[in-house]
């Protein structure tokens, strides 16, 4: 027995959303040792649009928290100055 399409009452399906599943590039970190007690250390770079920037500074708290992460970069070579991570902002 087929009661054909059942009343939906004005619900409408529920709209997905398309997310953007490329990241922002925030910086980059390289290995680092230091030279008299040969301590490693990473070195980091970070580099941030001016809207990113004003969006932080806009905030109306008194500090801002950016979470980043941290991933190996895949094109690194032995001795390339590349650097070994790439980072980007944390998807929640």
């Amino acid at each position: 027995m087929n009661l054909g399409p059942r009343p939906t009452f004005g619900v409408k399906s529920p709209e997905v959303k398309q997310t953007n599943t490329k990241r922002q590039e925030f910086g980059a970190a390289w290995k680092r040792q230091t030279k008299k007690e040969n301590i490693d250390f990473l070195s980091i770079r970070l580099q941030l649009t001016k809207e990113k920037l004003k969006a932080l500074l806009s905030s109306v708290e008194e500090t801002v928290t950016l979470n980043l992460v941290a991933f190996p970069n895949t094109f690194k070579n032995e001795d390339d100055k590349r650097p070994d991570f790439k980072l980007y902002e944390d998807r929640e």
